[in-house]
């Protein structure tokens, strides 16, 4: 089971993603990546933790500046191809958004004119 890598969030109904978070899972329970806000065009790091009984991870995105934001799913769902997340902005808008894992890119292939 993997569950680090790239995915797009995407919200409900919408066409095109509205982020990237980049991840990674210790295995430990540490979660550690990056979250690329596609409208803002701005990065923010990202820090959580799974818990081992529930198997639920949650991380929070940035460091509190701008308000918090935080997510939250199954850790089966990050091996997934395409799942939900729970996102959470604040003390009231809680909002279920689509979780897309992306492909990681093929090795290029060179090929050699002699």
């Amino acid at each position: 089971m993997d569950a680090t890598g790239c995915f797009a969030l995407q919200r409900q109904n919408a066409d095109t993603p509205h982020a990237i978070l980049q991840m990674a899972l210790s295995k430990e329970g540490a979660i550690a990546g990056s979250f690329y806000n596609t409208a803002t065009e701005k990065t923010r790091p990202v820090h959580g933790s799974v818990d081992k009984q529930t198997q639920r991870a949650a991380w929070t995105v940035g460091n509190g500046a701008g308000g918090k934001m935080i997510m939250e799913t199954g850790v089966h769902n990050l091996t997934e191809a395409k799942s939900q997340v729970l996102f959470i902005l604040g003390r009231t808008k809680a909002r279920k958004w689509i979780l897309i894992r992306m492909n990681k890119p093929k090795p290029e292939t060179t090929t050699s004119k002699l």
